[in-house]
């Protein structure tokens, strides 16, 4: 039997996904293309997944059931299971940026005339309110893709709610909570740090090409806000 296929294309990288269930490419092609919800929004709770890597392929696990995605080809084979072939899509994603010298990071960014601001920080450190009220378009509210270059550029990813176009790197801004409300420049090892614990590490082996993206970037400075509860929008639109 020949397995039904989808192809999606993501912050520039091509994903072929193929399922035995050929009611499943339907679904697969609306999670990617609508982007309504979050995924996590419609999950009861946290997924576990177990993940290793046989030279280009990554094999997750999860819930009794098994997925792989081989990275080189950019191809996933799949169950039809929503939440693994999300886990397995980020695999291929995630790892292809890094290839090319870019990540994925837990941010906000948002469209604007000198170029998208980039927000990015741990969680309930005030991303999506940024994204919701900042003004301007918002290109991604949780994860974005950022790939190297003269500046970096900045595309949307469908998680979560991701839908703009992708723009050219204005301004990074580094989220950070229960702080009193301060605003200063930052950059070197500090920033390089910061970005690591944000970047998103979905597949194992990764890690020494993910630094060096993650201290790339940090070349380019960034703003650490600490805003106060409920003030990251005036917070932000002023060091910004």
């Amino acid at each position: 039997m020949i397995p039904e296929q989808a192809l999606l294309r993501i912050a520039g990288v091509e994903v072929r996904i193929r399922c035995d269930d050929a009611t499943f490419v339907p679904v697969v092609l609306g999670r990617f293309n609508g982007r309504h919800q979050a995924l996590a929004e419609m999950l009861p709770g946290p997924v576990e997944a177990e993940v290793t890597r046989e030279g280009t392929v990554v094999r997750v696990r999860s819930g009794g059931i098994e997925g792989t995605a081989d990275i080189r080809r950019g191809v996933v084979a799949t169950p039809s299971s929503l939440t693994l072939m999300d886990a397995l899509v980020r695999v291929v994603v995630g790892a292809r940026l890094v290839e090319r010298g870019g990540l994925l990071l837990h941010a906000a960014a948002i469209e604007r005339p000198a170029g998208a601001l980039v927000a990015f920080g741990r969680s309930r450190a005030g991303k999506s309110t940024l994204a919701k009220g900042f003004g301007g378009r918002a290109i991604s509210d949780e994860f974005v893709a950022l790939a190297p270059g003269r500046p970096w550029r900045v595309h949307s990813t469908p998680w979560w709610r991701g839908s703009g176009p992708s723009a050219p790197l204005g301004r990074l801004v580094w989220l950070v909570r229960g702080e009193p409300p301060s605003a200063r420049a930052v950059g070197g090892a500090e920033l390089c740090a910061a970005l690591w614990r944000e970047a998103g590490r979905f597949a194992p082996g990764f890690d020494a090409r993910l630094l060096e993206a993650c201290a790339s970037l940090a070349r380019c400075g960034a703003l650490r806000v600490a805003a106060p509860e409920g003030g990251v929008v005036e917070a932000v639109r002023s060091a910004a």
